[in-house]
C-alpha cells in the first residue's frame, strides 16, 4: 500500500513539475521507472531482470512551442524564433496566445484545409500532434496572410 501511495505521490510532483515549468522548452511526459524494493519485514532482495538490467525507455516525443502575437501580428516557434516549426513525425506543437486576437488555422490563407483550427482565441493555448511527415502551413482567421506559419515534419 505504502508503494502505491509513494507511486502516486511521485507521478503528482513530476506531472506538477512538467505543467508549472517556467523556461520555454517544452513540456514532456513523465516517464516513471519503478525500482525494485524489499519486501515489508525483510525477505530476499529481488531478482534483477534478465539480461542483467533494465530495458532502456526511448524518451518521450516533446511538444514544441510556439508563441501567438509575440511581438504584434506573429507566430515565433520558441526554437528557431521564426515562423517555422520544425519537428520529428509524432510529435506535438503548442500554440500559446501571449497576447492580442488570432487563431492557428490550418491551409494556406485564407482557405483552411480542415487539418485543425484553434478557433479564434485571446489567451489560452492549442495543441496538434502530427503523425506524419509533410510541410503544414497555417495562418490567423483575424489576420489572413499579414500572419502566417509553417510546420515542418520530418521523419
Amino acid at each position: 500500500m505504502k508503494l502505491v501511495v509513494r507511486f502516486v505521490f511521485l507521478l503528482f510532483v513530476v506531472v506538477a513539475l512538467a505543467w508549472c515549468g517556467s523556461n520555454h522548452s517544452a513540456p514532456t511526459q513523465p516517464t516513471v521507472n519503478m525500482t525494485p524494493t524489499r519486501p515489508a519485514g525483510g525477505g530476499s532482495t529481488p531478482t534483477p531482470p534478465p539480461g542483467g538490467g533494465a530495458t532502456p525507455t526511448p524518451p518521450p516525443a516533446a511538444a514544441h512551442m510556439v508563441s501567438v502575437g509575440m511581438g504584434g501580428n506573429q507566430f515565433v516557434d520558441g526554437q528557431s524564433g521564426s515562423n517555422v516549426t520544425t519537428i520529428r513525425a509524432g510529435q506535438t506543437v503548442t500554440w500559446n496566445w501571449v497576447s492580442g486576437t488570432h487563431s492557428t488555422t490550418s491551409g494556406n490563407c485564407c482557405s483552411p484545409d480542415g487539418k485543425w483550427d484553434s478557433g479564434i482565441m485571446s489567451s489560452g493555448s492549442f495543441s496538434q500532434m502530427f503523425p506524419s511527415t509533410g510541410s503544414f502551413p497555417y495562418y490567423c482567421m483575424v489576420h489572413g496572410s499579414a500572419m502566417t506559419g509553417m510546420v515542418t515534419v520530418n521523419p
